[in-house]
């Protein structure tokens, strides 16, 4: 390759072009040249650090508020950071006992004082994540709730029935 060379084109854009030189028993058979046009690439990089700079200048609560961004895709970025973190997990009791954890934590209580709705609540966020679509998943998560497989299967019952309406 004789290298790179970056060469303005009519209309502003910037062209990349690479030129390979092919030779056979030292002598220079074919050459092969590509040029590709990096315009897009170049909106793209404006783009990312206008958004990097809106980001930068914001206090940590307006960060929350989407509006002060000056890019659409900034502001897009921003909800998206708003959704809830996605949390992994090595097996299926950590999972179950994540949920239940939070509602505690929200609660303010220690899963033996949970009520009906607050362990309905929990199988309703286990039912969003796709856990009882697991093996074992219902035994487990009986277990972590302290009460029986058909209690958590009426629960699911539920949360399906409040899901068709």
């Amino acid at each position: 390759m004789l290298g790179e060379l970056s060469r303005g084109f009519p209309g502003g854009h910037t062209l990349r072009s690479s030129t390979f030189f092919i030779r056979y028993q030292e002598e220079l058979v074919a050459m092969i040249c590509i040029n590709t046009d990096d315009s897009a690439f170049d909106k793209l990089k404006e783009l990312v650090d206008q958004i990097v700079v809106d980001y930068k200048h914001l206090e940590p609560e307006e960060k929350l508020n989407s509006s002060k961004l000056s890019t659409v895709a900034g502001r897009e970025k921003l909800v998206a950071a708003q959704v809830e973190p996605e949390h992994l997990t090595s097996n299926i009791n950590e999972l179950a006992e994540s949920e239940v954890n939070k509602i505690c934590s929200e609660k303010n209580i220690s899963v033996n004082y949970l009520k009906r709705e607050d362990k309905l609540e929990v199988v309703r966020r286990l039912h969003h994540q796709g856990y009882f679509l697991l093996k074992d998943a219902v035994g487990v998560a009986a277990k972590v709730l302290k009460v029986s497989e058909p209690s958590v299967y009426r629960y699911l019952q539920s949360v399906k029935s409040e899901a068709k309406e």
